[in-house]
């Protein structure tokens, strides 16, 4: 006899997010959208362009910030 057959399993849903900031309104948000009739799948990104839009905003504000940094100016110009 197989020792899982001795045992009951049950599965249960329990709330744990109710009155947490925030999931509640997510919560709400998400019973809405499912009134909606249409969905356009076209206005998302998807992995690889969004990391490419983080990654090239990550480099636009370090290169402000190199070029405004006066630390180091000497070995800019090298």
């Amino acid at each position: 006899m197989n020792k899982l057959d001795s045992n009951q399993i049950k599965f249960i849903w329990i709330p744990s997010h109710i009155g947490v900031t925030g999931n509640d309104r997510a919560d709400a948000l998400a019973k809405d959208a499912l009134s909606i009739d249409y969905v356009n799948s076209t206005d998302y990104l998807e992995f690889e362009e969004l990391f490419t839009l983080i990654k090239t905003y990550i480099i636009n504000k370090w290169q402000l910030e190199y070029s405004n940094n006066n630390i180091g100016h000497f070995y800019k110009s090298v």
